[in-house]
C-alpha cells in the first residue's frame, strides 16, 4: 500500500517509505556501526581514540548523515529519504531529534507507526521517510 504526502510548501506529491525498508535501512546501518566499531581494534586502535570513535559512531552517524544527504548508508542503499514537511533535508535538531526518540522508544517507535505511515519520531520532529523518485537513464 502506498501511502501518499503532500509537501506543505510546494504541494507536490511524496510517497513515504514502506515500513519494510525502513527496518531493512536500520539492519543495514546497525551493521555498519557495529563493523566500525569491531574493526577499529584490528587497526591498532585502542584507549581514548577507540572510545572517541565508538561514541561517534554510535552518536553522530545518523544524526550528521540525515543532516547532511537527507540519508544514512542504508537509506541510500534502500532508496529511502528523511525530509521535513516541505520535503526538504530536515535541520540538526530534527534529526538529532529523530535519533533520541528512537533511541528511547526502540523498534516500538517502528512498530506504532500510524495509518499516516509516520513513525512516533517522524511525528515528534515533523519528518517523514519518502522514497527517492528514481531518475530515468540517460
Amino acid at each position: 500500500m502506498m501511502i501518499q504526502a503532500r509537501q506543505a510548501r510546494t504541494g507536490a506529491d511524496l510517497i513515504l517509505s514502506p515500513l519494510s525498508k525502513r527496518i531493512y535501512a536500520l539492519l543495514i546501518d546497525t551493521l555498519l556501526i557495529s563493523f566500525i566499531i569491531l574493526i577499529a581494534p584490528t587497526l591498532g586502535i585502542s584507549g581514548v581514540v577507540y572510545m572517541v570513535i565508538c561514541i561517534a559512531a554510535l552518536l553522530l552517524y545518523e544524526p550528521l548523515s540525515v543532516v547532511k544527504w537527507g540519508q544514512t548508508m542504508g537509506h541510500r542503499l534502500l532508496g529511502i529519504k528523511v525530509v521535513d514537511v516541505d520535503g526538504q533535508t530536515p535541520s540538526f535538531f530534527q534529526a538529532f531529534g529523530r535519533w533520541i526518540v528512537k533511541g528511547v522508544l526502540g523498534l516500538w517507535s517502528f512498530i506504532t507507526m500510524m495509518a499516516n505511515g509516520k513513525a512516533v519520531h517522524d511525528m515528534f520532529t515533523n519528518t517523514q521517510v519518502i522514497l527517492v523518485p528514481k531518475t530515468p537513464p540517460i
